[in-house]
Formats: C-alpha cells, sequence, structure tokens
C-alpha cells in the first residue's frame, strides 16, 4: 500500500512538467533531470521546492506563519503531523484560497481540478487519474476524515494493501474532526439495513453511486476527469457536518468549475472548455452524481454547453 503510494507520487512527479497549472513551473519542472529508481526522493524534494519558488510570490518556508511539511519531515512523523495546516501570513500573496482557513486543502484542490482540466486537454486523463488517486487515498490531504472518506468512495477499485498500511490518523482543524466522527460512524452502515442507520441511507446510496462511477471512470481511458475531480470535492464536502468549523458548504456543476478555470490551462492543446464539458455521458455514467447529474438530490445541474 505505501509503495503503491510512493509509486503515484512518482508517476505524478513525472507529468508535472506537462500538467502543473503555470507555464513558468511546467518550463522549470521540465530541466529536472529523468526521474530514475535511484534518485526518487531527490527528485521529490526537488520537484517540490521548484513548485514553490516558481510561483509568482516565489514561496519559501519562511512565507508561512507556522512550520510547514519540508524535507526532513518525510522521515519524521512527529514533524509531519506538527506541518499539518501551515499558513501563509501575508493572504495578499494567495489567489483564491486568500479566504481560506485551510491553505492546504485549499490549494491542493485548486491544483488537482486545474490539473485535471488539462489533463483531459492533452489526453493525459487516465494516466493522471491513476497516478494521484492512490497519493490522495494514502494520505496526502493529512485529514484523517478526508482520507477516511476517500477510502469508502474507493474501496472497490483500490488496493487493499493501502487500507492495511495506513499510519494513524490525525486531523488539521475542526472541519477535518467533523469529518472523520461522520466517516467513522457511516462506515458501518454502508451495505447493512438498520433502524440506527436509516438516517444514513440517502448518504450511502450517493456513496454507492459514486463508488460505480468511480469504476466507470478507472475502467474507460475516455471519461473526463475534470467531471470526476468536481464530484469528489462535492462527495467529500457534503460528508462533513454544515456547522463545522462555522463555514458553509459549497458544491459545485462541472460547468460552474469548468468556466471558472482560467482558459490560458488549455490554450494551444486545440482543445475547447465545449468539448470537454459535452466529453462524458453524465446521464449515464454520472447518475446520483453530485456537480453531474441534473437531478441529484444535494445539487441540481444543468451543464449543457
Amino acid at each position: 500500500g505505501a509503495a503503491e503510494a510512493a509509486e503515484g507520487a512518482m508517476d505524478v512527479l513525472r507529468l508535472l512538467k506537462e500538467l502543473h497549472p503555470y507555464k513558468p513551473c511546467r518550463d522549470e519542472l521540465a530541466k529536472m533531470p529523468e526521474v530514475v529508481s535511484t534518485n526518487e526522493k531527490a527528485s521529490i524534494i526537488e520537484a517540490s521546492l521548484i513548485s514553490w519558488s516558481c510561483l509568482p510570490a516565489k514561496f519559501e518556508a519562511d512565507h508561512f506563519s507556522n512550520k510547514p511539511f519540508l524535507p526532513s519531515a518525510l522521515s519524521n512523523e512527529e514533524e509531519a503531523r506538527e506541518a499539518r495546516n501551515p499558513r501563509i501570513r501575508d493572504r495578499s500573496l494567495l489567489g483564491v484560497c486568500a479566504d481560506s482557513d485551510w491553505d492546504r486543502g485549499c490549494s491542493l484542490w485548486a491544483s488537482l481540478h486545474s490539473m485535471a482540466l488539462r489533463a483531459d486537454a492533452l489526453g493525459l486523463n487516465a494516466l493522471f487519474y491513476r497516478a494521484v488517486m492512490p497519493v490522495l487515498i494514502g494520505g496526502v490531504t493529512m485529514c484523517g476524515g478526508c482520507t477516511l472518506h476517500l477510502l469508502s468512495l474507493h474501496r472497490p477499485i483500490i488496493d487493499a494493501a493501502i487500507f492495511e498500511d495506513l499510519a494513524p490518523l490525525y486531523c488539521a482543524n475542526a472541519q477535518c474532526a467533523a469529518a472523520k466522527r461522520h466517516a467513522e460512524e457511516i462506515s458501518p452502515c454502508i451495505g447493512r439495513v438498520s433502524m440506527e442507520c436509516q438516517q444514513y441511507q440517502p448518504e450511502i446510496a450517493d456513496i454507492l453511486a459514486f463508488r460505480a462511477y468511480a469504476r466507470a471512470v478507472f475502467d474507460d481511458v475516455s471519461q473526463p476527469i475534470t467531471h470526476f475531480f468536481v464530484a469528489l470535492h462535492n462527495m467529500v464536502t457534503s460528508s462533513i457536518a454544515k456547522d463545522a468549523g462555522g463555514r458553509k458548504h459549497h458544491l459545485y456543476c462541472v460547468k460552474e468549475v469548468l468556466y471558472s478555470l482560467p482558459l490560458n490551462l488549455i490554450e494551444g492543446t486545440g482543445v475547447d472548455r465545449i468539448s470537454i464539458l459535452k466529453a462524458s455521458n453524465a446521464s449515464v455514467v454520472g447518475r446520483g452524481i453530485p456537480g453531474l447529474d441534473p437531478h441529484q438530490r444535494l445539487l441540481e445541474c444543468d451543464n449543457n454547453p
């Protein structure tokens, strides 16, 4: 399991020179030596530092008000735990995440949505999906609640070894703790009919629908992953109690996300937003999925171009 997550991380690294959302970063990452088995850890560290410094703010560790995840945390569990919720001091340096209470989570999701769009435009959707999912499920969010929910959503298609190799889960904030409690409550009810589980049945139906959708995406390399990550984000968000941390739920339709992402992500690819939006037959593979299904209980979406 740990080996599969690590292999996924290396595959993501190899794709970054094509998929990083910011062109100057793609250019810098393309200068890195070829990744081979003898330099994997060093390559991960180098790419991580480049991915900070290549951004307009040229981020360094000193930009954070608390300790971020640095290379030394790769081999130090306590240091990694302390770095689970780093925060940028100067909020004016941030874009869409400026108002977030969770810089790590917000930046991760923003990157996933942007890279998914580029992957669809470049025909790298299946490669990116199969690379990044073991990393996400392996705990890269550093959010116990997110990890448990991701595990539940992908249980039929993920190697069982990932479940077995997970270290003890911890949380970054109140949202995470609430999601973790909820995941632990609902997990025993999936596939079970009882009075105690009755309250969770609508959510369980959503989980089972998503599992079928994830299987369809896993099996069909033509499925766009822009759609998939919007749906996944909605599913993870919906698992958090509405009053957790005093934050409001935000669920999104695929069309809304697609047209809010910068157009320069797909410039020069020969693919436009409309073709990506129309690529998935949502009436078949997206049935019951928030963000895709026009009649889903949590969010009704008109994703027609």
